[in-house]
């Protein structure tokens, strides 16, 4: 990823790196009206906005995390697919922190994996808006490009949610709290499997 990147973050940790890393990769994708995020291997995707704005995808979340107030209240951007910019950055983050976990690394004391689980609810929550509030999006080649982004993206934080959950370095209290509230949502669960699956 470092290597994508004409300007990479290097002075901090090495999962903070790969979060900051992942944003100026996608700022320098970014054009009017179009959302673009690193997906590994030098390959991206550039997905085109919806006509919903960030404020209508709060209505859809049912589980505010500790960072709702952060990315949804004092947000420097009011387009939905800035979401999926933060998203994508605490996966990048993760997915470090995860590889550092399993080489048996030093490990700072963080909540590496949590971003994972709670964007993934406000990840579940703009889709259900956008297929509400803006149909034909959903239903054109745009929307099946979305789909197809939340899918993989679902996916992969599932797996390092899992990967750190019992990694000691990464555990906290309102962790737990969060994942018990979100996983007694059966609605909401099966909104992320839906997605996850691309059952449509």
């Amino acid at each position: 990823m470092i290597g994508h990147c004409r300007t990479p973050v290097t002075n901090e940790t090495r999962y903070t790196n790969a979060h900051e890393t992942s944003h100026f990769i996608s700022s320098a994708l970014r054009r009017p009206g179009v959302n673009g995020f690193y997906l590994g291997n030098g390959q991206a995707i550039l997905l085109v906005e919806p006509d919903v704005t960030l404020a209508d995808v709060a209505r859809y979340v049912r589980h505010r995390g500790w960072r709702f107030k952060t990315y949804f209240v004092e947000a420097w951007d009011d387009r939905p697919l800035y979401l999926l910019d933060e998203f994508t950055a605490y996966i990048w983050g993760a997915t470090v922190a995860v590889q550092d976990a399993e080489a048996g690394r030093r490990l700072e004391r963080t909540d590496a994996v949590s971003g994972c689980m709670e964007f993934a609810t406000y990840a579940a929550a703009l889709a259900e808006c956008v297929e509400a509030e803006d149909p034909g999006y959903w239903a054109s080649k745009d929307g099946d490009a979305l789909r197809w982004f939340l899918a993989a993206m679902l996916n992969r934080a599932d797996r390092l949610f899992v990967a750190g959950l019992d990694v000691e370095a990464f555990k906290s209290a309102r962790q737990d709290s969060f994942l018990a509230r979100w996983s007694a949502d059966m609605a909401a669960v099966n909104v992320a499997e839906r997605l996850a699956g691309v059952a449509y």
